[in-house]
């Protein structure tokens, strides 16, 4: 659930001469060899490594048609972009302790955290006026971690309007300590802003 949650920083790209892939990507190159590396090898037994050249953003690719179609399938990969992938039903069905490791991917790949204004961000792009994606987040990370959140007006980001996620005060140490993170940035950035409370 980790890993589908840090898709959101990546991408199922249309089969294209029968290559199925699967990629994570971000600017962090460190979290994807920490930590997206030796996890693809845990779960799916895979040896992948980050590609990085000239200007592409860093990437991790996993090169498998049963890996993409299990993802595809069980976790509601959407044929368009991203911008319409709810949260799976599996993991909304899920217990809570699989709901964290998603929220923590999804953090991971598209969370913010702002020290100076105590503020955490999940960002997310959506097609619409009605960022389901957020509103199903907000709805988990309040039913079972009582962590209160707001969902942002959207503002124009390319294409699609883009909304944020915000959690601010005293549900940012709850957040910290009930959802956490890998990334080794937000790692940095939470102990700088738990040493300023």
């Amino acid at each position: 659930s980790y890993l589908v949650g840090s898709l959101r920083d990546g991408s199922l790209p249309a089969v294209y001469n029968n290559q199925y892939e699967v990629q994570f990507s971000q600017q962090n190159k460190e979290w994807l060899e920490k930590i997206i590396v030796p996890t693809i090898k845990d779960v799916f037994g895979i040896e992948t490594k980050v590609e990085s050249y000239k200007n592409q953003t860093p990437r991790v690719k996993i090169y498998s048609k049963p890996i993409y179609l299990f993802i595809k399938k069980f976790f509601e990969y959407p044929e368009r972009l991203q911008i319409t992938w709810e949260v799976p039903t599996l993991i909304r069905n899920s217990p809570s302790e699989i709901q964290k490791w998603f929220i923590r991917g999804f953090f991971d790949a598209e969370g913010e955290i702002n020290v100076k204004q105590k503020r955490l961000v999940i960002h997310h792009s959506w097609d619409g006026d009605n960022p389901i994606v957020l509103q199903q987040l907000q709805e988990m990370l309040l039913r079972n971690f009582g962590i209160k959140s707001k969902i942002s007006n959207p503002h124009k980001e390319k294409k699609f309007p883009s909304y944020d996620l915000r959690i601010t005060k005293e549900n940012v140490l709850l957040f910290y300590e009930k959802i956490g993170t890998f990334h080794p940035e937000k790692i940095l950035k939470f102990q700088l802003l738990m040493g300023s409370s």
